[in-house]
């Protein structure tokens, strides 16, 4: 038998392995010939594919990543790790999609993986997010983009407030774990500087 520590380890290294898989530039490879590295935005991401390769090929490579994030969770409960633990191995993916070693420890926004991994702790709220960005969208279809990013920022202090105050919808949720809610602002907090890095990125 693994002993705890030790398995949280391995399980936090092989969240980070599955994150790093490139399947944006596989896919772009081989569905345009191209290299999401150089062309369109020339973010390894599933909205560079979708731009350069085609929708179909975007959304195969958006749900490949969130799949990662998901991937990781799952094996941290096959692991038989609380969910205080197994939410960090979401984590560790989508660390590994942004600094991947099959990149040069370069990757993505990890925006898929993130709401792969948290959609297994906080699906109910994704729900609330998606809807708030639904209208947001509505309001202000110019801005989707920055709506989405607000948007799920909110995940955290909607976690935060379940089963602690009453919210419609959520009335009848537990309580998240601290561990959770943190691992939630950590990667809200993360896509944030992936955001700003790529702006702040001079393009050719």
């Amino acid at each position: 038998m693994v002993p705890p520590p030790l398995r949280l380890i391995l399980v936090v290294l092989g969240g980070f392995l599955l994150g790093s898989l490139p399947f944006s530039v596989w896919v772009g490879r081989r569905a345009a010939g191209v290299d999401v590295r150089r062309e369109g935005s020339r973010n390894p991401g599933a909205a560079n594919v979708w731009k350069l390769a085609g929708r179909s090929f975007g959304v195969l490579v958006g749900a490949a990543d969130a799949a990662k994030g998901a991937a990781a969770v799952w094996l941290a409960w096959w692991a038989e790790l609380p969910d205080g633990q197994a939410v960090w191995a979401g984590a560790a993916a989508t660390l590994g999609h942004d600094f991947s070693p099959w990149l040069g420890f370069r990757g993505g926004k990890g925006g898929a993986t993130t709401v792969g991994a948290l959609a297994c702790f906080l699906f109910p709220e994704l729900l609330v997010v998606l809807g708030l960005w639904i209208l947001a969208s509505f309001l202000d279809p110019r801005r989707k983009f920055v709506w989405s990013i607000a948007s799920l920022s909110m995940l955290a202090p909607i976690a935060a407030m379940t089963g602690r105050v009453p919210l419609p919808w959520l009335g009848g949720l537990p309580t998240r774990s601290p561990s959770v809610i943190a691992a939630a602002a950590f990667l809200i907090l993360l896509l944030w500087s992936r955001i700003a890095s790529g702006l702040a990125r001079p393009h050719a």
